[in-house]
């Protein structure tokens, strides 16, 4: 997957004029859209490989400090 946002799909409502964002079969967001642009242009507005790259770093710190709990008590103390 070249970016992110290709991720996310926009799907129409059954028995509605409303459109939906999902991912994979999860629903995205509870939000609502009255056409498949607006929908388009609300995943558009995130920079999503930023986000996934927030994510991979956070998971990483994660496994750093649980590699290291004394460096994380020392740190904890010292503030």
């Amino acid at each position: 997957m070249a970016n992110l946002k290709d991720a996310f799909i926009v799907r129409p409502l059954p028995e509605s004029e409303e459109f939906i964002i999902t991912i994979g079969n999860h629903l995205a967001t509870e939000e609502k859209f009255k056409s498949r642009k607006a929908a388009e242009m609300r995943i558009n507005k995130t920079d999503w490989n930023l986000v996934s790259a927030l994510f991979y770093a956070l998971k990483e710190a994660d496994k750093w400090a649980e590699k290291n709990p004394k460096l994380v008590k020392q740190n904890k103390e010292e503030k």
